[in-house]
């Protein structure tokens, strides 16, 4: 038994060292661990075993059998190509490579994570090579994953979670007096609006303004516009909220009225009850909206 200190940093007992690649490089052929081919339950299974039979080539911190971290950590090593373990000499450098990646699964409920725990949330950690079947509570435990991923996970539960919701204040809605005359907002990525629209309204008009402003299209063509008018020095609180409206009057003037009319000329698009969109023909040829 070797000594180390990197049960400081994972969970797993193994030293991460040149035996231990070579482990890891002769189960990818046996195990025929391919490019982009997902790791999934039964080659999991079939990994574990074999990191049990080589269990007196490896090196460790302290005695005992191999435990979840280590089949974890077995497996999380496969998912990196062969070229991008020989390039660190412990699991702390290996941690912080940015070629991972994790998504959602659609998988039945009583998967197993790679490490053998079952599991309800499903997801794939992706190294790059390839990606395998893990649980959020392995990546949220073990530090061989970098805090990009982690962040990523975190994001993926929210959204999860306000999807759930969604749900079930959809069928709540139904039983409202007023779900027949009007419909909920769709709110926006990371946050549920309670504000209600008239059905009178065309059905593609799904978001109150506030949250119209606040999604995520909208905000990203807010900042290209913004850094648009800082390179050409020109005032961008004013023009931000022009380009909002203009914007706006693209995606609402369902009548299509016409932009070449002579200066002074006024114009109103509707936009939802008691609110219009009003633009002025500017003697430079531009609008003014408000």
């Amino acid at each position: 038994m070797a000594y180390c200190d990197t049960a400081k940093i994972n969970k797993t007992r193994i030293i991460f060292n040149q035996k231990y690649k070579n482990i890891v490089s002769d189960a990818r052929v046996i195990h025929k661990i391919s490019y982009q081919k997902l790791i999934d339950e039964n080659t999991a299974a079939s990994l574990r075993e074999y990191l049990d039979m080589n269990y007196d080539n490896i090196d460790i911190c302290a005695y005992g059998k191999f435990t979840k971290p280590d089949y974890y950590a077995f497996t999380i090593s496969l998912c990196f190509d062969q070229s991008i373990l020989e390039k660190y000499d412990n699991w702390e450098d290996l941690s912080k490579t940015e070629i991972q990646n994790v998504s959602t699964l659609s998988r039945p409920h009583d998967s197993q994570c790679c490490c053998g725990q079952h599991i309800t949330e499903v997801y794939t950690f992706n190294g790059g090579y390839t990606s395998a079947i893990v649980g959020n509570v392995c990546m949220e435990k073990s530090n061989i994953t970098n805090i990009s991923v982690l962040e990523k996970l975190s994001k993926i539960r929210k959204e999860k979670s306000l999807d759930k919701k969604r749900k079930r204040l959809t069928e709540e809605d139904k039983t409202q007096v007023w779900y027949k005359n009007e419909r909920r907002c769709l709110g926006t990525n990371d946050r549920i609006c309670n504000r209600r629209i008239s059905r009178k309204e065309p059905y593609w008009k799904s978001r109150c303004i506030h949250c119209h402003k606040n999604t995520k299209k909208t905000q990203e063509k807010t900042q290209e516009t913004k850094k648009a008018e800082t390179n050409c020095d020109i005032d961008g609180d004013k023009n931000s909220s022009s380009n909002f409206w203009k914007d706006m009057w693209d995606s609402f003037d369902i009548q299509e009225q016409p932009h070449n009319v002579p200066i002074g000329t006024r114009q109103q698009c509707y936009w939802t009850d008691g609110m219009r969109i009003h633009r002025v023909k500017q003697s430079d040829g531009s609008w003014k909206y408000n």
